[in-house]
């Protein structure tokens, strides 16, 4: 059992929830938490927000190179600017993954709001 003042340092969901009780234990957690509570989860629990980061880089023509690491540090500053942001292409990729999920729990009573900047065009 956990004291009110007591500091957890762990993610939220690191593990994934099995039965009723740790569901109610992670939403009891939340509430509990100025940090959580209304900003993640809503007062009356009935509203959540989760958080998708995708990737920055682009990874379509990208080559692995097996010395990786291994060179100088001004060689690696320079690797590290040609590095291309993700494409039109995969982030258009990214909107029509999370739309499928989105659109496969969405109903009437279960409302799906989708924000971003991915999504913003």
């Amino acid at each position: 059992m956990r004291k009110k003042d007591e500091l957890i340092v762990e993610d939220l969901m690191e593990n994934w929830p099995e039965t009723t009780e740790e569901i109610e234990l992670i939403k009891q957690r939340t509430l509990d938490n100025t940090l959580y509570k209304n900003l993640l989860i809503s007062e009356d629990s009935k509203m959540t927000t989760i958080i998708i980061q995708t990737q920055t880089y682009s990874s379509a023509e990208t080559e692995t190179d097996t010395l990786d690491g291994f060179e100088d540090d001004v060689k690696n500053i320079n690797a590290a600017n040609d590095k291309q942001y993700l494409t039109d292409k995969e982030n258009s990729a990214v909107v029509v993954a999370v739309n499928k999920v989105a659109n496969k729990y969405k109903s009437p009573d279960f409302e799906i709001y989708i924000a971003g900047s991915a999504f913003a065009g």
